[in-house]
């Protein structure tokens, strides 16, 4: 089993997280997410592992930067900064949705199995640069449990935030806010 090099360190971002059968748990505690693996694999019938932390460690070292895992580093490809930035940064001069309809995506991407944190574990707070690229709206609580929108290649704060964000890209799942609002 892959292992955390320090055992006593957070992982880039900040975040534990943990994924069993399509259902996924994610927490900033140690602790919780410890307890919160343990609860999934009881609510799915699954024997209740002993040692929770080590099937999380194993479950995230693929999506970590190389050297903060044992083995030989990630065979999972992740996203970089840059590249996040670049795909992101194409949504800023376009027109914004309203704050009820952010809100209302936002909720929505708050759920979604495509937010996520490990498509690209050292982009961390982002978030800012996004709000501070829109110029248009402020930071909401909500803004804070979303991430990268796996199937656009974009960070979810911009992409609930633009009115009309394009093409549904391939993988994007039928509970995804844009496969609604282009039926409307």
């Amino acid at each position: 089993m892959a292992h955390f090099l320090s055992q006593n360190s957070s992982p880039p971002g900040g975040v534990y997280f943990f994924e069993l059968n399509g259902e996924r748990v994610q927490s900033k505690s140690r602790m919780e997410i410890c307890a919160l693996v343990k609860m999934l694999y009881h609510s799915q019938g699954y024997p209740v592992p002993h040692t929770p932390f080590d099937i999380i460690m194993d479950y995230m070292c693929p999506y970590m930067p190389e050297g903060f895992c044992s083995g030989t580093g990630p065979h999972m490809d992740t996203m970089s900064v840059e590249r996040l930035q670049e795909n992101t940064s194409k949504l800023f001069s376009r027109p914004v949705a309203t704050p009820v309809r952010i809100r209302e995506r936002l909720q929505t991407c708050i759920r979604c199995r495509c937010n996520s944190r490990a498509e690209c574990p050292s982009c961390v707070n982002l978030t800012g640069w996004v709000m501070e690229s829109l110029n248009t709206r402020s930071r909401i609580p909500a803004d804070e449990l979303v991430h990268v929108c796996v199937p656009s290649g974009v960070m979810i704060s911009a992409l609930v935030s633009i009115d009309d964000p394009g093409d549904i890209p391939d993988g994007c799942p039928e509970s995804c806010w844009r496969h609604y609002e282009q039926k409307s």
